[in-house]
């Protein structure tokens, strides 16, 4: 009898699943994200407050430093001083300083200037510690950064994949970086 019961109560349960089923298709949340020609993207809580924000590097265009709050997405790029317009081929977080909030890496294509550029976060406010932090690589399509502690010092290194180059291994001494992939013979 509990058989039979719970067999007709599982079968009006699909009947009803089943009839009820709707057709639905995905809109854009916020049309901004998609104009121009992105390259690359990167998240992390810039800001402390709990939810990821989204960095958009485009090809040529300003970048786009999109602060979420509760899913409302501001661009504040120019804001915080970071609506580079270069054509941005990759970027990754990581705290180099170790002072709590994540610092940002943009790696640029080749062309005028140096291809890294690195963004200090001093309470949601970022200022270009590129030249201080020796990082001023003149040449080089950047393909991908990636921050890593590789000799356990506790601090964040650095690893930049080029495109036309030889790769590189910086590491950090007190927030200076030291190219040092040759002298490990990884170059």
């Amino acid at each position: 009898m509990i058989a039979k019961r719970s067999a007709l109560i599982v079968m009006g349960v699909l009947a009803t699943a089943a009839a009820s089923r709707q057709e639905f298709a995905f809109e854009p949340y916020q049309a901004d994200l998609a104009a121009g020609a992105t390259l690359s993207n990167a998240s992390a809580d810039f800001d402390g407050d709990g939810d990821l924000d989204l960095f958009v590097g485009f090809n040529g265009a300003p970048n786009r430093l999109f602060r979420n709050d509760k899913g409302n997405l501001k661009d504040v790029a120019a804001d915080v001083g970071m609506a580079d317009g270069r054509a941005t081929r990759a970027a990754a977080w990581g705290d180099f300083d170790a002072d709590g909030d994540p610092d940002l890496l943009v790696g640029f294509a080749a062309g005028a200037g140096p291809v890294l550029r690195l963004y200090r976060n001093h309470q949601a406010r970022f200022e270009d510690v590129t030249a201080r932090s020796g990082l001023t690589v003149g040449t080089g399509a950047v393909r991908q950064p990636a921050w890593i502690d590789f000799d356990g010092d506790d601090d964040l290194d650095l690893f930049v994949a080029f495109r036309d180059r030889v790769n590189a291994l910086y590491r950090n001494d007190a927030g200076a970086f030291i190219e040092i992939a040759s002298s490990l013979g990884l170059a």
